[in-house]
């Protein structure tokens, strides 16, 4: 749904940006309502140590569980584990863990996956008195360029968005709420560096691009460790050879952003893909 004012159509044309009510956070509780609608079952802090093959005549793959046992149909094993017996498997986890999970199987596959490089990033969430902002804000935001430079060094903060426009609903009387993104592939300041630290520095990086007096009243530091995938020159040639691979694994198939695409709607799309081809091999039935 939409979320702010609609534009004036007599007026200039302005940005629009489209959310769901509640933000986008919400998109994995709808989705577990969803698969509960359809009488499936969502089981939290339950991990996937290993992917093993199954005996012949039985479910194609057994899931060696960790983590909470109380998984329905999941029988103990000798080691202390659960083993959960399934038909299909939809892989949808960072790089590293898929090619653990398929290095048995797909060590070709796996070796590519496990070549695939990550950033981690950070998004802080910043209050500022209203009266600190000295400077007019134009837009919603900007993105900082890699190679710019921001008080006589490399920037440390990769983009900025004025939450209080571009997001009206969130603006609080007497607050302009900034958002900042830091870290870039090869960039391991931030992990370096306190949160303290980390906003002290940020802050000033916007101090020296937008006229803020100050450091914010309030703030945030909400830290994604291996969060975006990295798409080098040949990326997708190697997700085909990927793909080509697994595909000789019946009933097993991988989703997510480390193929083609890091956003929501690429990774949604990848995911929709995958479980087509898991209930095609499932069911025996064509995909459609």
């Amino acid at each position: 749904q939409p979320t702010g004012p609609a534009p004036d159509p007599s007026g200039p044309p302005s940005p629009m940006f489209w959310s769901l009510d509640g933000g986008t956070a919400r998109l994995a509780a709808e989705l577990a309502d969803a698969v509960a609608a359809r009488g499936g079952v969502v089981h939290t802090g339950v991990a996937v140590e290993s992917l093993a093959a199954a005996p012949p005549g039985s479910p194609r793959w057994e899931l060696a569980l960790a983590g909470r046992h109380d998984v329905p149909g999941a029988r103990p094993s000798p080691d202390g584990a659960a083993v959960l017996a399934v038909d299909g498997v939809v892989l949808a986890v960072p790089a590293g863990q898929a090619a653990g999970l398929l290095a048995p199987h797909a060590p070709g596959a796996a070796a590519l996956l496990g070549s695939l490089d990550y950033a981690s990033v950070a998004v802080l969430t910043l209050a500022f008195p209203a009266g600190a902002v000295r400077s007019p804000l134009v837009g919603t935001g900007f993105l900082v360029p890699r190679t710019s430079e921001v008080r006589g060094r490399r920037a440390l903060v990769t983009g900025c968005t004025y939450l209080s426009r571009k997001w009206p609903h969130l603006a609080r009387p007497g607050d302009e709420l900034i958002r900042l993104s830091v870290g870039r592939h090869g960039d391991t300041r931030p992990d370096e560096l306190s949160d303290d630290e980390l906003v002290r520095e940020a802050a000033a990086e916007l101090g020296a691009i937008v006229d803020v007096g100050g450091p914010p009243d309030e703030w945030l530091v909400t830290r994604w460790d291996g969060a975006f995938p990295q798409y080098p020159a040949g990326h997708l040639a190697r997700v085909a050879r990927i793909h080509d691979e697994v595909a000789s694994l019946p009933g097993l198939a991988l989703a997510g952003a480390s193929y083609q695409g890091v956003g929501i709607p690429a990774c949604v799309g990848s995911g929709r893909g995958a479980g087509r081809q898991v209930r095609a091999a499932v069911t025996g039935t064509p995909d459609r």
